[in-house]
């Protein structure tokens, strides 16, 4: 009786391993142990076209013939691997994807193949971005020859293949039909400054508030349109200055001006030139002052024989207007 009740769960288990080892052939090529079912994978890197690498670009392999998609992302480095399975139910071909925010989609076609590595490098095109826009207005009161109107259009654009990819920078002002191409300035800026004059009824008033867009293109045709911008106000009032007025300093003096009551929040500031020939160069600017006094320091008082200086207000768009410029002298 012990033997039988040995030899029975002996003969269970015997049985068991038997069923599973007699397991039927995958001839089904759906079956996923199918032997016409074999593991492919596909590598490679993604990089700009200035060859620095770019991490958590998308990565999709498109299957053409059945709706599937099998996709990954780009490490720190811009390296990728993908893997899939090739089946006959799949077809031979797909398309083969990068997509990266900020950058040019990529795409290849891909051939399928069983047990197939491939390596596939992409190189993406960077699409330039506005970081900032801006459209300030100038009034200059001169003596001569006048009062003087200007308005300046800047922007900084960022593009990671650099300020060597980019074709044109230019504003457009559809309601006044114009378009205004802008010079490169180091530090990826874009500015143009445009006289009153260049504008209809030779005045800025027609420039206010109206809708202006900054659009950029790369050498390769990429276009970026930037949100509309706007010229919001025109300063027409300046400090009158106190002193110095004509007269002699020493190289330490203090620049007074008369103070302003504006509806709008504002700050003063100071330029301070010296004669150069027939021309004045600027040597001393701050824009930031919140009284109707700064102490000004000018180290090398015997460089120019004459100076000039203006009294600035500033508001909280960039806009500026200056007071004319009032002469005065350094004492050696």
């Amino acid at each position: 009786m012990v033997k039988a009740k040995l030899f029975i769960p002996a003969l269970i288990l015997f049985l068991v391993l038997v069923i599973l080892d007699c397991e039927p052939e995958h001839d089904n090529p759906y079956d996923p142990k199918s032997p016409h079912l074999s593991y492919s994978q596909i590598i490679g890197r993604v990089m700009t076209k200035v060859g620095n690498p770019i991490s958590n670009t998308q990565i999709a392999l498109d299957f053409i013939d059945i709706t599937k998609v099998i996709s990954t992302e780009s490490d720190s480095n811009g390296n990728y691997i993908i893997e899939y399975y090739y089946s006959f139910d799949q077809g031979d071909s797909a398309i083969f994807k990068a997509v990266k925010s900020g950058y040019a989609d990529n795409q290849k076609p891909l051939a399928l193949g069983y047990k197939k590595t491939d390596t596939v490098n992409f190189t993406l095109d960077a699409i330039p971005q506005f970081e900032t826009e801006s459209i300030i207005s100038i009034h200059e009161q001169l003596l001569f020859p006048g009062d003087l109107y200007s308005a300046i259009f800047v922007t900084k654009i960022t593009d990671a293949d650099g300020p060597g990819d980019i074709e044109s920078v230019y504003v457009l002002i559809s309601s006044l039909g114009d378009t205004i191409d802008l010079d490169y300035y180091p530090g990826s800026i874009y500015r143009k400054t445009m006289p009153a004059e260049s504008f209809p009824s030779a005045s800025l008033e027609g420039l206010i508030g109206v809708d202006c867009y900054f659009e950029v293109i790369s050498i390769s045709g990429l276009r970026t349109l930037s949100a509309p911008t706007r010229l919001n106000r025109i300063i027409y009032d300046a400090p009158e200055q106190i002193e110095p007025f004509e007269d002699s300093v020493y190289n330490s003096f203090t620049c007074i001006w008369h103070s302003l009551n504006l509806s709008y929040p504002f700050t003063y500031g100071v330029e301070i030139y010296g004669l150069s020939g027939f021309s004045l160069q600027s040597i001393y600017r701050v824009y930031t002052i919140v009284d109707t006094s700064i102490n000004v320091l000018i180290n090398t008082p015997e460089y120019f024989p004459q100076y000039f200086w203006q009294a600035i207000i500033m508001d909280n768009f960039g806009n500026i207007c200056k007071s004319n410029q009032v002469l005065f002298y350094i004492r050696n």
